[in-house]
């Protein structure tokens, strides 16, 4: 078993994907164009680019060969190892290096940025220039024309008439005449249980089980697979599949991040939300908009504006410094992630490239990104304070929320009756007693450990104490109170406690004074009749001892005993004022009970419990903004009216409304028919969820630094059917299901024409998410729960460190995600980093994974119930029955021989542990 083991790892392990993803240089290339060339124009270009007007010491830094080459003293950087270059010693000011800038240090911040950078690869694409390089002002030549991106949709093109037998769809005709004429032929197509498989895990992402794959052999037919397709896009599981790729895009996480990062209570409103969008196949124009504006959209019922407005927890969503104190820069921060969140999700450009200068490669002026700005300026994303906090919004309609604070003033009306009567109980109380002695916990004699608390109010003094119940009849507290000599009439012995359903019903008290003993029992579940204290009895011809000795012990075996103050008093009152005091006394208990029974029904049944959601505001003074000079907080120029893009203007570029933020305007513009790129960028998307990439396979970045279409012709068809289709995406899915290209399998020869398969002739097996592999784990052994949506964290959760995840059997999609705390099987599988665009997912091999899968006490209790299933009476059958419902296919014969004796042995849970870390598990064709 353990070769079978070790094996498994190996082949893990040696699958590692080394080649770095294009999401990971493009989020590189981003990090240097926010972070590292504002500041190096800023603080280095005066003295050291081709424009200096006397260049110092030879350093050239206005391109990447400048740095490498470096000057007098050698070079500047050294990607990589920022330990090795003389940059990082200059501008951390080194005693033994120069000291750069002149002009002062630059904040830590900004250092540890430069050693990032550094340590990252030092990503730069800037070129050297023969001449001189660019000024910081000088403008950039922005023409939309050269970008094929910023085009129209092409609405005539149709797909290409081809000779072949081949396709079966206008898809395959495009891709077929791609093959073609690059001498390329299609692989063929997979087996019908395979292409279940694939269907399955693409479509909901769960496997199919053993009687699904049963009714697919080789006797299939393209209606009845057109049907399996419906059957799985109505499925519940599609929303909670496909909403995972839209929450990875849109940087979803159930905490704010950084150092005191704060907890989201309701971000699983808008986690729900995706999923029921794409479960009722919410048009994507509409998806969109909703989400930049959905606050500000009309709405026909109750329900409807519920989900408009949860709908915008995107904007409030992202990961934020609320501990900033400098506000006009939290303000803009937060404008920044907004503006650069939706330029990479929506349309696939990097917008927040802009804020310091022209896009030195896209035509986003300075000027449009604080004309976009100025929109979300205009709407309020956090509230102020030391801390800054999120937003939150009830979701109580008109009605319900009128109800409510009816319902909260009958509260309150009822807790301030209850709170008056006990104030004039304990003041009654208190004007009929003369206390003669009284000693507090910290003043008795204590045996045995007791704990200090101060949790339920009531008690005498800064608390009282509890003995844990723990060591029961072990612990005592006595108290020795002195009988002053002018101590009058009647004394009596009162002790104080605060009462609960989980104290103690028979406390024992010793009194001893004299050769008096008395034992009273206390039960310390219901609450002190006068106040905070308890009559226990009165003393017989006290005056003849000179003290009295109380001792409570812990001997009642139930609850938890409690100590805190033991008095003597005296009554001050005449028998017949006694008796009027009595009654009194009685009516005002009697009144206080009838108090406590009225405001308990008024919380019971005004439900305190108001559903909330994150989201944002409109600006109280909604305006235009100024455009910021180099970026800088406090460098204002010209006030630039609100807008959006002007290379990308279409007919719902609409003037901003002077009394509204203008975002509802600027969702409209950005879900625009006519705005080309944010449908070609869904398109992609979608497509590279099924297809293995994208056609363009930056799915982040349609800009000039990303990846050109490999199929040009068919994203704008596709966008255009999407279009037509009423934007919907089940139809865009079934429609690339459905084609044959979906259905061919792998090939040696065609990977090695084409290794980057940019003409889709072939599939390359898919290694499974974090989560398919979790949610397989628990289907496979029938532990997976069917509850659906809801908060995921447990109650009262205030901080993500160290949060136990427990045995939560939902998919893995209602897991807490938070942004510094993630599931093992999410992080070391990588999963998407929630501070950023993910739109597509690193897949790597690595010893983690393959230790994490052998080691792991969920994968063993998953291995043992599943073994449990299917560890019956007839070992072959069996077995293959383990095959079918683990893996999708029956045993070979070589695996079936070395199987069945370890199946057979005292541990079969070893074949179901290999099985779940087996290739064919982690992996689908």
């Amino acid at each position: 078993m353990r070769f079978i083991l070790a094996t498994v790892a190996t082949l893990l392990i040696c699958t590692c994907v080394g080649a770095q993803s294009d999401s990971e240089q493009d989020a590189k290339l981003q990090f240097f164009e926010s972070k590292i060339r504002p500041v190096l124009i800023k603080a280095c270009y005066e003295c050291h680019s081709n424009d200096s007007d006397e260049l110092q010491g030879g350093l050239l830094v206005d391109s990447h060969q400048g740095l490498l080459v470096g000057g007098d003293s050698g070079p500047a950087i050294v990607p990589g190892s920022p330990a090795d270059s003389l940059f990082m010693d200059a501008i951390r000011y080194g005693e033994d290096s120069y000291q750069m800038p002149p002009s002062g240090k630059l904040p830590d911040a900004v250092i540890a940025d430069f050693e990032q950078w550094i340590a990252d690869g030092a990503v730069d694409p800037r070129q050297a220039s023969a001449n001189s390089a660019a000024k910081a002002n000088d403008p950039v030549e922005l023409d939309p024309e050269r970008h094929w991106a910023f085009q129209p949709l092409d609405r005539s093109v149709v797909a290409p008439q081809v000779t072949s037998e081949w396709p079966r769809t206008d898809i395959d005709r495009f891709l077929w005449r791609r093959m073609h004429d690059n001498q390329l032929s299609p692989a063929s197509d997979v087996k019908p249980s395979v292409l279940v498989r694939r269907l399955y895990f693409d479509l909901i992402g769960l496997p199919p089980s053993a009687d699904d794959l049963g009714e697919w052999t080789t006797d299939w037919s393209d209606q009845k697979l057109a049907a399996l397709v419906d059957s799985l896009l109505a499925s519940e599981d599609f929303g909670r599949h496909w909403g995972r790729h839209w929450l990875d895009v849109v940087r979803y996480a159930e905490s704010s991040g950084g150092g005191r990062t704060l907890i989201f209570p309701n971000a699983w409103r808008y986690r729900d939300y995706i999923i029921d969008a794409f479960n009722s196949d919410l048009p994507y124009d509409q998806f969109v908009i909703q989400q930049i504006a959905g606050d500000l959209l009309p709405a026909d019922t109750e329900a409807e504006r519920r989900s408009q407005l949860t709908a915008t927890g995107f904007l409030a969503l992202g990961p934020t410094n609320y501990e900033l104190q400098d506000k006009e820069l939290l303000r803009m921060e937060v404008v920044d992630e907004q503006l650069d969140t939706i330029g990479k999700a929506m349309m696939g450009l990097t917008i927040g490239c802009a804020r310091c200068h022209d896009h030195k490669f896209d035509p986003i002026p300075a000027k449009d990104y604080y004309a976009m700005a100025g929109v979300f300026r205009s709407t309020k994303t956090f509230t102020l304070g030391n801390v800054a906090n999120f937003i939150e919004r009830s979701l109580l309609s008109e009605q319900q929320q009128q109800a409510y604070e009816a319902g909260q003033q009958a509260i309150a009306k009822a807790k301030a009756e209850k709170d008056a009567l006990q104030i004039e109980l304990q003041q009654r109380q208190a004007n009929q007693i003369n206390v003669v002695a009284q000693l507090d916990d910290d003043q008795a004699e204590l045996h045995g450990k007791w704990v200090s608390s101060n949790h339920t109010a009531g008690f005498v003094g800064d608390g009282y104490r509890h003995d844990g119940a723990k060591q029961k009849g072990e612990k005592w507290a006595r108290y020795r109170l002195a009988i002053p000599a002018t101590a009058n009439g009647p004394l009596f012995v009162e002790m104080s406690y605060t009462s609960g359903s989980n104290r103690s019903s028979a406390v024992p008290v010793l009194i001893r004074y004299g050769d008096v003993e008395q034992t009273v029992n206390v039960n310390q579940t219901k609450p002190p009749a006068s106040g905070s204290f308890q009559r226990l009895l009165p003393l017989d011809a006290p005056q003849a001892a000179k003290e009295i000795v109380v001792e409570i012990r812990n001997s009642d075996p139930q609850g938890h005993t409690i100590i805190d103050a033991v008095r003597l008093v005296s009554d001050l009152a005449t028998d017949d004022q006694q008796a009027v005091w009595q009654a009194e006394l009685a009516q005002l208990q009697s009144d206080l009970a009838a108090a406590e029974q009225k405001l308990a029904a008024a919380e019971r049944t005004h439900n305190t419990d108001v559903p909330r959601a994150m989201t944002v505001l409109e600006e109280a003074e909604p305006g235009d903004w100024h455009q910021h000079i180099r970026g800088e907080i406090r460098n204002l120029g010209p006030v630039v009216p609100r807008g959006v893009l002007t290379s990308l203007a279409t007919s719902a570029s609409t003037t901003m409304p002077a009394e509204q933020s203008g975002r509802l305007e600027f969702a409209q513009w950005v879900a625009s028919p006519e705005n080309g790129l944010t449908v070609r960028v869904i398109v992609n998307r979608i497509w590279s969820h099924l297809m293995g990439h994208g056609i363009v396979t930056t799915p982040d970045n349609f800009g000039a630094m990303g990846q050109a279409p490999s199929h040009p012709e068919l994203l704008d068809y596709l966008a255009n059917q999407f279009q037509q289709d009423g934007w919907s995406m089940k139809r865009l899915i079934r429609r690339i299901v459905l084609s044959r290209a979906y259905r061919i399998g792998e090939s040696a020869q065609l990977q090695q024409q084409d290794s980057a398969n940019q003409f889709f002739a072939y599939r390359t097996a898919r290694r499974l998410t974090g989560e398919e592999i979790r949610d397989a784990m628990l289907l496979a052994s029938g532990q997976l729960q069917p509850a659906d949506g809801g908060p995921s964290q447990r109650p009262g959760t205030k901080k993500e460190l160290g949060y136990d995840f427990g045995k939560d059997l939902r998919r893995s999609v209602y897991v807490p995600w938070f942004r510094n705390t993630q599931l093992d099987f999410i992080r070391v599988f990588d999963g998407p980093n929630p501070n950023v665009v993910t739109g597509q997912r690193t897949v790597s091999a690595i010893p983690s994974q393959a230790l994490l899968l052998m080691n792991s006490p969920f994968v063993a209790e998953c291995a043992d119930t599943l073994t449990q299933r299917f560890h019956q009476d007839n070992p072959v059958a069996d077995l293959q029955a383990l095959y079918l419902n683990s893996i999708g296919r029956l045993p070979t014969e070589e695996e079936q021989s070395l199987c069945l004796p370890l199946w057979t042995s005292d541990q079969p849970s070893v074949v179901s542990h290999a099985l779940l870390q087996s290739v064919d598990f982690l992996f689908v064709k």
